[in-house]
């Protein structure tokens, strides 16, 4: 084999050699995603976490949301209401619950935990009959668990306005030794103040 022959067959082999490791190295880089970086990493519609969605007992899942925060923040305008409906019903069912499950030995520790919850004049009035009921005291022991079974808004939603939502609930009390099971209604009404659903007034009513 003469040196120039030689010479052009070390050549070929080396441009075969460098091609094969070219195409080692393109197959092991990572793939180029749809869409830039930059957009990846901004969230969808810049939602703010939703007002009154922290997980309650008995909602379902994926509302909660978590549970408290400020509603909107550059959705489109037909999901505001929506959104504000379902953190209403949320409000609704969680207030319900914590509401009317209480125990005579928990010193009313349930309505106090809602107190922030309640518009101005709910807690006052709230604070008022905690007061009174603890001078009074209760020579019974009572214990009683409550379940919201359905949320219903009686009208549409507004946020300047009074809205008037019905729970369903089963209550299940404890007094001597007994448990017994009834299924009443509660009665509230909420007012959008400071982006959150805060409860105005409640009462019960027995079905």
């Amino acid at each position: 084999m003469s040196p120039i022959i030689k010479r052009l067959f070390i050549a070929l082999i080396a441009i075969l050699l460098l091609a094969v490791v070219i195409l080692a190295v393109l197959r092991f880089l990572p793939k180029k995603e749809a869409g830039s970086p930059r957009a990846a990493a901004t969230p969808a519609s810049g939602l703010a976490p939703a007002g009154n969605l922290p997980t309650a007992p008995g909602a379902a899942a994926g509302v909660n949301a978590p549970a408290s925060a400020e509603i909107l923040a550059g959705l489109p305008a037909a999901n505001d209401e929506a959104l504000l409906q379902n953190a209403l019903v949320v409000a609704a069912r969680d207030f319900a619950e914590r509401y009317g499950s209480y125990s005579t030995e928990g010193d009313y520790e349930n309505l106090e935990i809602l107190l922030p919850s309640m518009t101005d004049k709910f807690r006052s009035q709230t604070e008022t009959q905690i007061a009174k009921n603890r001078k009074t005291g209760s020579k019974k022991s009572v214990g009683v668990t409550t379940k919201a079974l359905s949320v219903k808004p009686e009208e549409a939603m507004t946020k300047g306005n009074l809205n008037r939502v019905r729970v369903l609930t089963e209550r299940l009390t404890t007094a001597n030794g007994a448990t017994t099971i009834s299924y009443e209604e509660l009665v509230l009404t909420f007012l959008y103040q400071e982006s959150l659903w805060k409860a105005d007034s409640a009462e019960w009513v027995k079905s």
